[in-house]
């Protein structure tokens, strides 16, 4: 009975050993296993976000491109409708200007028919044009004097981007020289943009100042 008790402890002792080294050898597979799924799963991962990194930094270049794209071609799309706006508002005053010119040429021929077809007039009626003449004369010298004033204004159309019409604007706003507009301050800017629409964005745009302080 001893013998057999001894001998079942011994396989019992067996078994365990056994089963503890069973149980290092899987621990340690295990372990490796885990450990290559790991490294995998990290250079995969490294992977995705790096290629996920470098799609998204292109659609935000590409993006940023539209972007631009599109504010260059509103820029230019508003550059275009104010030039036709300013083109409109300049030839209707010309046109205004025609009809008058016309009306005033005809009412001189139809004068000058008149006095060809009348009588010869009397001396006392000859003496009307002579003294209208002298007030005439009288009268001519003060209307050279606003020409004078006149004189001094500068020519603000020869800036970029800046028409007759925004021009007249300026004049009656009191700014008529080169140096006026150069020495615009902000808050004069902004008083002048409340006066005149679009008159600040398009002076920071062409750069107005500059180039007043260059003619």
């Amino acid at each position: 009975m001893k013998i057999a008790q001894t001998k079942n402890q011994s396989l019992i002792q067996n078994q365990e050993v056994m089963l503890k080294k069973i149980r290092k050898m899987l621990s340690k597979d295990i372990k490796k296993r885990y450990e290559q799924l790991e490294d995998r799963y990290l250079a995969f991962e490294n992977r995705l976000y790096s290629t996920l990194e470098d799609r998204l930094n292109t659609l935000e270049e590409r993006f940023h491109d539209l972007s631009e794209l599109l504010k260059d071609e509103l820029h230019s799309r508003r550059e275009r409708n104010e030039e036709k706006q300013e083109a409109k508002e300049e030839e209707v005053p010309a046109k205004k200007a025609k009809a008058p010119k016309k009306a005033k040429n005809k009412k001189a021929k139809e004068e000058k028919s008149k006095k060809e077809k009348a009588p010869k007039a009397k001396k006392t009626e000859v003496k009307a044009p002579e003294k209208v003449e002298e007030k005439a004369k009288k009268e001519a010298p003060k209307a050279k004097e606003p020409k004078a004033k006149k004189a001094e204004a500068d020519d603000l159309t020869k800036i970029k981007g800046l028409g007759a019409v925004m021009a007249k604007a300026l004049a009656e706003q009191g700014i008529n020289t080169f140096a006026q507009l150069a020495s615009l301050s902000a808050d004069a800017l902004q008083g002048m943009d409340e006066k005149i629409k679009g008159f600040k964005a398009r002076y920071e745009r062409y750069n107005w100042k500059e180039q007043a302080k260059g003619l």
